[in-house]
């Protein structure tokens, strides 16, 4: 299917011009009109994104990413990548000593960001995750079993609307374990300023294990430390 071969090769190339590292597709790469719809869907199977640090570890692997482009876009000529869905897999998140982190994967644009991806949603399902930063002495291990995140990624400024499921192992925050096999669930939003470092979350809602909070948060990142000022109310 001509139509097909090129959307798979706009997806692609695309992807593979506006990234740093490698992307291995193992497993082969599917073309679907329908099971995204209105998405079209290229769907890479058994991926492997190499991490920054210049090693050969994984920063992800997936068994299935697919990749959505909104079909009427298509008809008008206007290819863009916006939705990605990561399913069955596991996410290594590492941020070294002097806080550089191993996920900055996509190139510094001249002119500003690619028109050909402007991503505004992030699914996640079934990933196991590990955050390991020792700038700020986090680490993070679990299960994320589906979240949805919305925003402008491509801005330095934005809004992130959050919804989803995570099996939290261990949170913990300077060696202080806040959350041990919990049952995470959460819907709401949070303020994002990569210029200052500033993380604002703000009328959110976590349940942990089926009990209700409504959460406020302000992170910043500061020169060895991250400063954290929590509220919690019940919901």
């Amino acid at each position: 299917m001509l139509f097909g071969k090129s959307i798979k090769d706009f997806a692609v190339n695309t992807i593979n011009s506006q990234v740093t590292t490698k992307i291995i597709v193992s497993g082969g790469i599917d073309f679907s009109v329908f099971s995204n719809f209105p998405y079209v869907s290229v769907e890479l199977n058994k991926v492997r994104v190499k991490d920054t640090f210049g090693s050969e570890a994984d920063l992800l692997y997936a068994e299935k990413v697919s990749v959505l482009i909104n079909l009427w876009n298509l008809f008008n000529g206007t290819n863009t990548i916006s939705r990605i869905a990561i399913q069955d897999g596991s996410l290594s998140v590492k941020v070294n000593k002097s806080g550089k982190a191993n996920y900055l994967i996509f190139k510094d644009a001249a002119n500003g960001p690619s028109k050909s991806i402007h991503i505004t949603q992030l699914l996640l399902r079934k990933i196991e995750l590990d955050y390991d930063d020792k700038y700020n002495v986090q680490h993070y291990t679990g299960v994320i079993k589906d979240i949805k995140l919305s925003g402008d990624f491509a801005s330095t400024q934005f809004d992130l609307k959050l919804q989803g499921a995570f099996f939290a192992r261990h949170i913990l925050i300077n060696n202080t374990d806040y959350a041990t096999n919990k049952d995470l669930e959460f819907d709401g939003g949070i303020r994002i300023d990569m210029n200052t470092g500033e993380y604002k979350i703000n009328k959110t809602t976590l349940s942990v294990n089926s009990s209700a909070f409504n959460i406020s948060v302000m992170l910043k990142n500061q020169t060895q430390n991250m400063q954290i000022d929590l509220f919690i109310n019940g919901a």
